[in-house]
């Protein structure tokens, strides 16, 4: 009777939250060992040959069950847990583990953090630290708050200061972003240079600022003109930020503004190792390099901000990406590929900033 009961509660709470679908293993593993003998004892509790033939029937359905799903169980015994693999394709990395150490040993024990949900559990259990959202998503107004947030305009000073007092002022923001370190390559003009493309592997908060904002209340048709915009690279489709004449999303958003920084790649082990310490600069994908161009009829020249080559997209000029808000001090980039980013807020600083409103034009 336990165990059937066991069963049924834990189908329906494993039907009601994903996570908890491993609570199914504690009841329905002994209720089929369970059910499994006592078929096997109706079965030989009937004449000899007929229950033999009934149990045999019985091993090789369990034997064709088994291998059925001992392939994929073996694929996934391998497979390495999430937290030193959180992108897709899997590619193990210490990242995590190394900026949820450093969280637990630099930063004071009463500290709260403000990340999107995905991490709340991880910050909480091996960062020892209070997130403001997790797993559980038992709280989706709160979610809706960090997504307003994250994708509010990090220089309206006063915006930004009113969005974190709704969230009891979190001391520390926590981000993560896989991108990959393409080269050195020689480009034509520009000479030898580094290109780092985001969300490869996928998996990361530019990914995931989609749902950010939709959840935060913003509509897909917003989203597409504002915040995330498709472009070509050797014939494949990637997502960059937005970009016009007038509006840099690297810039004016405050996720993305604390993900692109020219601070957090110089800050990274591997960008350093491959580019920085051979004096081979590092760019973006998206970024203009600064370039001079021929001006018109070829008697002059001019300063222009050109896209890389064999990329077609929007284009966000270099200056826009070289600091992070002046609110947000960077404190921790892990390692070994600076994918998961920490930054302490300054509210002394951003209430100063607040007092004397200015926002920028672009």
């Amino acid at each position: 009777m336990l165990i059937s009961v066991g069963s049924l509660a834990a189908a329906y709470f494993a039907s009601s939250e994903v996570w908890l679908f491993m609570v199914l293993g504690v009841f329905w593993i002994p209720a089929t060992a369970y059910g499994f003998v006592k078929l096997t004892e109706l079965a030989l509790s009937r004449r000899a040959m007929i229950g033999l033939s009934i149990t045999a029937l019985l091993g090789v359905v369990l034997a064709i069950a088994l291998v059925i799903n001992i392939q994929p169980a073996l694929s996934m015994s391998i497979m390495p847990q999430q937290i030193v693999s959180t992108v897709t394709p899997p590619f193990p990395t210490p990242d995590w583990l190394d900026a949820l150490q450093w969280l637990a040993y630099n930063t004071p024990p009463n500290a709260t953090v403000l990340s999107w949900w995905d991490y709340g559990y991880w910050t909480a259990i091996i960062g020892n630290r209070t997130s403001l959202a997790d797993n559980s998503t038992v709280n989706s107004t709160q979610i809706a708050l960090i997504g307003s947030f994250f994708m509010s305009n990090p220089y309206n000073y006063t915006g930004v200061l009113d969005k974190l007092n709704e969230l009891h002022d979190p001391q520390y923001i926590l981000i993560f972003e896989p991108y990959y370190v393409y080269g050195p390559i020689n480009a034509t003009g520009t000479g030898p240079m580094c290109v780092l493309i985001p969300e490869y592997p996928a998996g990361g908060d530019f990914a995931k600022s989609y749902w950010m904002a939709r959840i935060a209340g913003y509509s897909t048709n917003y989203i597409a003109n504002t915040f995330i915009s498709p472009a070509q690279i050797g014939g494949s489709t990637i997502y960059v930020p937005y970009a016009n004449n007038t509006f840099y999303a690297a810039y004016n958003v405050t996720l993305y503004s604390l993900m692109f920084n020219s601070e957090v790649v110089s800050s990274s082990y591997t960008v350093w190792a491959t580019c920085l310490r051979n004096g081979i600069p590092a760019y973006w994908i998206f970024e203009g390099i600064p370039t001079i161009m021929p001006g018109a009829g070829g008697a002059s020249f001019k300063l222009a901000y050109i896209g890389l080559p064999g990329y077609e997209g929007p284009v966000t000029p270099w200056y826009y990406l070289v600091y992070p808000p002046p609110w947000a001090q960077l404190v921790y980039v892990s390692r070994p590929y600076g994918w998961v980013i920490i930054y302490k807020i300054n509210y002394s600083l951003l209430r100063a900033l607040a007092e004397n409103q200015t926002l920028p034009s672009s």
